[in-house]
């Protein structure tokens, strides 16, 4: 999965999303059981191990490591000096360039908040301007 996308075919089917979407929320999460009915259909099927972790996680993605990219450095940047993002009063331009250098040096990891930026005035752009 770390250099390609992850499918799960079987789950695409129309007809076991439309079933699935109208099943009663218990059978959902079900005492803190996520994917309830899916672990109840593999019962004898799966190992109980497996049937019955919790630890799953998603991956990842490196934004982080996108965003010291030279493409988002010149996104990024026009963001931080656009007369839109500076007249709004909304993030401390001073700080968030200060930190976006400090991401590009490597010295923190703020993919976060740099996601926050281009969201937010993102949104500013379509919804209030």
């Amino acid at each position: 999965m770390f250099f390609s996308f992850e499918s799960r075919v079987p789950f695409l089917d129309y007809r076991l999303v439309e079933k699935t979407l109208a099943v009663d929320g218990d059978l959902v999460i079900n005492k803190g059981w996520t994917k309830y009915i899916l672990r109840e259909a593999m019962r004898g099927i799966l190992p109980e191990n497996i049937r019955q972790r919790k630890d799953k996680i998603g991956f990842m993605t490196p934004e982080d490591e996108w965003f010291r990219e030279s493409h988002f450095q010149t996104y990024i940047n026009d963001l931080l000096t656009s007369e839109s993002f500076l007249s709004r009063n909304i993030v401390d331009v001073d700080k968030a360039r200060t930190l976006y250098q400090k991401h590009l040096n490597k010295q923190v990891q703020a993919s976060k908040e740099i996601w926050k930026w281009i969201h937010l005035e993102n949104w500013y752009r379509k919804f209030i301007d």
